[in-house]
């Protein structure tokens, strides 16, 4: 099965050259404070839209947005990438276990690991806009005007 993660472009070359190494990126630290594990979180194919939420964070804090919900599709077509990987017996939490048996920045349904994963394959682009299109509909919802673009996190 494979699992995604998602990420902006810059950090495209680094990941591909040494894989997605655990850390407490910038969405862990701002939601959950330090005490997290360092960590690399993943989902599925039924559940991408959290890939696309964690690719518009990461756009809202690159672009010093005022607010996440004014990342726009065009903005995730140029600044976004998926990362695919094969899932190596990863960390699983169902949505029917409770957050005490994981970590705290460990949500439902996320898969996660300690270690270094090899990426197989990137996703950018119109490709990456082709998936949106079917996972995370809401990019491309008129939004008002107080509200900007992405307004699904």
């Amino acid at each position: 099965m494979k699992l995604y993660h998602g990420s902006i472009i810059e950090n495209e070359k680094s990941i591909c050259g040494n894989g997605l190494s655990p850390q407490k990126g910038n969405f862990v630290q701002d939601m959950y404070n330090d005490n997290c594990p360092d960590l690399v979180f993943f989902c599925d194919e039924d559940h991408l839209s959290k890939a696309f939420s964690s690719i518009c964070y990461a756009i809202y804090r690159k672009l010093n947005l005022k607010s996440v919900y004014r990342v726009t599709a065009d903005q995730v077509r140029e600044h976004g990438v998926l990362f695919v990987v094969e899932n190596d017996n990863f960390s699983f939490r169902a949505s029917s276990e409770s957050r005490e048996a994981h970590y705290p920045s460990v949500e439902r349904n996320d898969y996660y690991t300690d270690k270094n994963v090899k990426v197989i394959k990137t996703i950018k682009n119109d490709e990456l806009m082709q998936l949106a299109a079917k996972h995370a509909p809401i990019l491309f919802e008129k939004k008002a005007e107080s509200k900007g673009g992405f307004g699904g996190l």
